[in-house]
């Protein structure tokens, strides 16, 4: 990577640091309905070794938001960190730059829920999540009392074993021993919780999807479980 390369991916970085950080609430666009959303780097390789920088974006926590049905962006733009970026690019006169930092000037995909996001948001009664997220922190959902409706992605790809803790019963789509999350057309698809943690066997739904990370942690008195050919990937800790 040439200096002037390094010398612009640091100017991104304390960009990020700074402008987000203090700004990416305010003047929220529309559709984002004030909540509060943070641009994160991922650096690939592009050919020849070049160091390229991707964008994606996180929901931190609900902002602004003071309503009960929440709908979370697929997408979200950052026009004042753009700006600020095209500025700085402007003064020192660096066309190349000027040219890679247009690449800012979009709308970036909204792919993740912080861990904590909207805890203890008990005002929230129903959450849609879009195609777009892939995973769901710890928490993010936690003492969110009232809630009674999430819909979840087929794209989800990991949500925290207590990313819904403190929720009622009522908002889980109920199988054998199970308690799940999902959709309208495959309300099984993540399993959240165990009901019975004495029950020496588990069956899992037929479409499920996805484990909730730590579902079976400590479940002592398991000694058969049964596994739908495509979930691949699990972990069984203090089983």
């Amino acid at each position: 990577m040439t200096m002037k390369r390094m010398k612009w991916t640091m100017l991104i970085s304390l960009l990020l640091a700074c402008v987000l950080l203090s700004a990416c609430t305010p003047k929220a666009p529309e559709g984002s309905q004030g909540l509060e959303l943070y641009l994160t780097d991922v650096s690939v390789i592009a050919g020849g070794g070049f160091l390229i920088n991707e964008y994606e974006c996180e929901v931190l926590g609900i902002g602004s938001f003071e309503g009960s049905d929440l709908v979370i962006p697929a997408t979200h733009t950052f026009d004042d960190l753009a700006e600020e970026i095209m500025k700085s690019a402007k003064e020192k006169g660096d066309r190349e730059y000027m040219e890679q930092a247009k690449n800012l000037l979009k709308s970036f995909a909204v792919v993740q829920i912080a861990a904590h996001a909207f805890e203890g948001c008990t005002q929230l009664t129903s959450v849609i999540i879009p195609d777009s997220v892939r995973s769901i922190g710890s928490s993010a959902f936690a003492g969110c009392s009232n809630l009674q409706s999430v819909v979840l992605p087929d794209s989800i790809e990991s949500v925290s074993g207590n990313a819904f803790d403190g929720c009622p019963d009522s908002l889980f789509t109920e199988y054998e021993n199970g308690m799940y999350l999902g959709n309208a057309e495959n309300p099984y698809l993540v399993l959240m919780r165990v009901k019975d943690r004495t029950a020496d066997t588990f069956t899992i739904h037929p479409d499920t999807r996805e484990l909730a990370a730590g579902v079976f942690e400590d479940y002592v008195a398991l000694k058969r479980i049964s596994l739908p050919q495509h979930i691949t990937s699990f972990y069984f800790s203090g089983c």
